[in-house]
């Protein structure tokens, strides 16, 4: 089966990898391994690396006879039991993730992702190819390419395969720095989500509190005004200050009054009685009520 979706979401790249390794894996049939290098030590040509079962011989290197067997230890560490493993690991990921938020997804190690990559772009079946491996694969030979032509003064299409092959590792140890510093940089963006949620989460509070507070205070100004505490209605009233000039104001059954300084702006004065309006600023002014005749003083500041 060979899919070619144009994105991948990281469970999704974890998984796939898991299947083509799972796959191989099954088709080695009784070659389940460990693997083993023959006569390591006596260095035979070529080296041969054994599995114990059946079959026996899994592979042999063309390493020289004087030099260790590098490749042929890799091969025989790389045996189905490790792969049986790191297809646990990827399904284990891709498990995660599915539970994981984004943030937390974003946070996941790359080199998970590459590893999954590198397994899906391996020959064998089934394959699966992205549009972000495509592009990667373009990111990776321009990077070659630019360290080649700036060390070697000699363009890129002119180098020998060994020089491609060689740049191209430096061209992936640069991708993995960028990948590490991505990594950091969405760690340290999720921390930054998080700080601006709390303080957008106390700026509501304190909102919530100070809307809280001027509910508060205008019930108790609109108490003070009503006279709720008292039964009956206001009873109004003049103020005549020494100047002939004159306020309207009235008092409440709560012995509560106000004046109204300023008609066109609402601007009042209030005070706890009558008394202390007079005493409080109006000195030498009178009361006149209105139930009252004119000239019936009711009280002088």
């Amino acid at each position: 089966m060979t899919t070619d979706p144009t994105e991948l979401t990281p469970a999704e790249r974890l998984r796939a990898a898991a299947a083509k390794l799972r796959t191989l894996l099954t088709e080695l049939g009784d070659c389940r391994g460990p693997w083993y290098v023959v006569n390591r030590e006596q260095r035979p040509y070529p080296q041969r690396i054994d599995n114990i079962g059946v079959p026996y011989v899994i592979a042999s290197t063309t390493t020289d006879p004087s030099t260790p067997p590098y490749l042929a230890d890799y091969i025989a560490l790389m045996h189905p039991r490790v792969g049986y493993a790191i297809t646990q690991l990827l399904e284990s990921l891709a498990a995660r993730l599915d539970d994981a938020t984004s943030d937390v997804a974003q946070l996941l190690d790359p080199h998970a992702l590459i590893a999954a990559r590198l397994i899906l772009k391996a020959p064998g079946t089934p394959d699966v190819t992205e549009a972000a491996d495509r592009a990667e694969d373009t990111l990776r030979d321009r990077m070659a390419a630019a360290i080649y032509e700036t060390n070697m003064c000699s363009p890129w299409a002119e180098a020998h395969p060994d020089d491609v092959l060689a740049y191209g590792w430096d061209a992936d140890a640069a991708l993995r720095v960028r990948d590490d510093e991505m990594t950091e940089l969405r760690r340290q963006a999720a921390l930054s989500d998080d700080v601006t949620a709390q303080t957008k989460a106390l700026l509501e509070r304190r909102t919530t509190t100070l809307r809280e507070r001027a509910e508060r205070a205008e019930a108790v100004i609109l108490k003070a005004l009503t006279g709720l505490t008292g039964d009956g209605f206001a009873r109004g009233f003049r103020l005549v200050q020494r100047d002939g000039a004159h306020l309207d104001g009235a008092v409440f059954p709560s012995g509560r009054c106000f004046v109204l300084d300023d008609s066109e702006y609402g601007l009042s004065t209030v005070a706890v009685s009558v008394a202390e309006l007079l005493r409080g600023g109006y000195h030498g002014a009178r009361i006149e009520w209105a139930d009252e005749p004119p000239g019936d003083e009711a009280g002088r500041g």
